[in-house]
């Protein structure tokens, strides 16, 4: 999901020659750079994150790596992972809920916890709701924790991992989770 240049593609590629990848990239200049590398069209293709053009349960493990803190609705982009996944899905992304400084940090998580966060944000972003910065281009604030009870209702299986942060508590300390969903069946008849 949100493939860009296909830079991880390649790489599974390469350490897995036998494996099958497909990624999706609404940007045709990223996938200009991608089909430059090698990729092919069916590898890396034109896609819409939030109505993918695959049939449900097409692939064993659907993927999104930094994509979601872009989105707009990032439920509906899980939803639709977890349509065309069979297994599972793997998320790593970011939890702005454990960035900036230690007041900062229990400020956003006050707000969160009385249900003022998102109208604190829209303030705070002028109405948009969204920032803008060289380094991350349009990115909403966005925590892995806002959709791990909707993913855990859909899935029942979820590991996290705190992959960048110290502390045993991922939702204070990272900066970024990993997360992996195993899908139950069960637990989605009737939710996606």
């Amino acid at each position: 999901m949100g493939s860009g240049t296909g830079r991880g593609l390649l790489y599974l590629k390469t350490m897995f020659p036998d494996l099958r990848v497909a990624g999706v990239e609404p940007s045709p200049d990223l996938r200009k750079i991608g089909h430059d590398k090698g990729l092919s069209q069916e590898e890396l293709a034109d896609g819409d994150a939030m109505n993918l053009a695959f049939a449900d349960s097409s692939f064993d493990l659907v993927c999104e790596f930094g994509v979601l803190h872009h989105v707009k609705f990032p439920r509906q982009m899980i939803g639709e992972m977890l349509r065309v996944a069979k297994s599972g899905i793997f998320i790593s992304d970011s939890n702005h809920f454990a960035c900036g400084s230690l007041p900062s940090r229990i400020t956003k998580r006050l707000l969160r916890r009385t249900h003022l966060w998102k109208a604190a944000y829209w303030l705070r972003t002028g109405g948009k709701g969204y920032t803008i910065s060289d380094g991350d281009g349009l990115s909403y604030a966005y925590s892995v924790f806002d959709d791990y009870d909707y993913i855990r209702s859909c899935c029942g299986h979820v590991n996290m991992v705190n992959t960048c942060g110290n502390g045993a508590d991922p939702f204070r300390s990272a900066q970024n989770v990993a997360l992996f969903a195993r899908k139950d069946q069960s637990l989605l008849q009737g939710r996606l």
